[in-house]
């Protein structure tokens, strides 16, 4: 009988040089929520039964972070390559299918991890490596097809004129069979110029072995990988514009959306109008017929029905009932409620 078990590999070791930054890659938040915690987030709702976590560049603050988790953390003592990454997290010690995919892909969701880990199954294939179609595919590994299978994965710097008009590129995200990771992973070698042992070689390893290798194409959202700021505040433009997307269609009314910032977990109802400049953050909730004027900055609020909030209004843990009206450039101090019909000018 087949095992039906799924477990995840996460790398999440690497030093993010081009970010910039003294902080781990990471654990760069993407709309109000660090990097990793998106991704762990997003194979537990994909139903993975074991999660590992590689780590590498400033450990401690990544462990700490998704120590809420309570999930598996190995360290990778040197940056010796991705496939030396997963041999760190134990992979021996897995069964059934192994998805491994990086900490810096924020935007992949747990309904993209359970279709790639569908269409493998359905397959019955021992690797399968998922793609994507971009518009600029840049330094992203080329997909070689032939008679439209996969044949090879071919490096940006090592691809031909030709093969880099190819736009089908490889996201880093892998599903393998635990048997065939624990029989080829100890046969890649490091024959490159940088001495690294490269999990794209699993490929050819299984494509020598006449093991079946798929190609699973995916949304481009999933190739959206974090490596510096400018990526880093694409793919937080992005969540900020799905969730404008999500909150015009149910009713509200978001005078400008693109200069509008309103995390995902924050709910509204109908009619509330929303102005520019805007930010909504956490478990915030906005009730119906509601105005927020420009610059109002709200964190973890529940706000009734029938409330006008002024510009440059500041609230934080505060509850404010029905026909209130605040502001401007009020500020209620964590803890505040704020009764029906109560009106606040300034700072209390």
């Amino acid at each position: 009988m087949e095992n039906k078990e799924l477990s995840a590999i996460i790398l999440a070791g690497g030093k993010g040089t081009r970010m910039r930054s003294p902080l781990p890659k990471v654990v760069h938040p993407v709309a109000g929520r660090p990097m990793i915690e998106r991704v762990i987030k997003a194979c537990r709702s994909a139903q993975v039964n074991t999660l590992r976590l590689v780590v590498g560049h400033g450990q401690e603050l990544v462990k700490k972070i998704v120590e809420p988790f309570n999930i598996g953390v190995f360290l990778q003592s040197q940056q010796l390559g991705t496939a030396h990454a997963v041999i760190s997290a134990n992979p021996e010690t897995l069964e059934g299918d192994v998805l491994i995919l990086n900490g810096d892909h924020p935007l992949v969701e747990g309904e993209d991890i359970q279709q790639f880990v569908k269409i493998f199954r359905e397959e019955k294939a021992t690797l399968g490596v998922v793609t994507a179609k971009v518009k600029h595919p840049r330094d992203f590994g080329r997909i070689l097809r032939q008679k439209g299978e996969l044949k090879a994965i071919i490096e940006a710097k090592e691809a031909t004129a030709e093969t880099l008009r190819i736009n089908e590129i490889n996201t880093g995200i892998y599903i393998v069979k635990a048997n065939a990771l624990k029989k080829y992973l100890p046969q890649i070698q490091n024959n490159n110029a940088k001495g690294e042992y490269y999990l794209t070689d699993l490929v050819s390893l299984c494509f020598e072995n006449n093991e079946k290798v798929i190609a699973i194409e995916g949304n481009s959202r999933v190739a959206i990988g974090v490596n510096s700021q400018a990526e880093l505040a694409k793919a937080t433009r992005k969540v900020f514009v799905n969730k404008a997307k999500q909150l015009l269609e149910s009713g509200v009314i978001l005078v400008d959306p693109s200069r509008t910032y309103i995390e995902e977990s924050v709910q509204i109802g109908p009619a509330t109008v929303v102005y520019p400049g805007v930010y909504l953050r956490g478990q915030t909730q906005i009730g119906s017929i509601c105005f927020v004027e420009p610059g109002c900055y709200i964190v973890d609020s529940v706000i009734e029905d029938s409330v006008v909030l002024r510009a440059g209004t500041y609230l934080e843990s505060t509850r404010v009932a029905n026909r209130a009206t605040l502001g401007p450039y009020a500020r209620l101090r964590p803890g505040t409620e704020l009764g029906e019909e109560a009106h606040v000018g300034n700072i209390i």
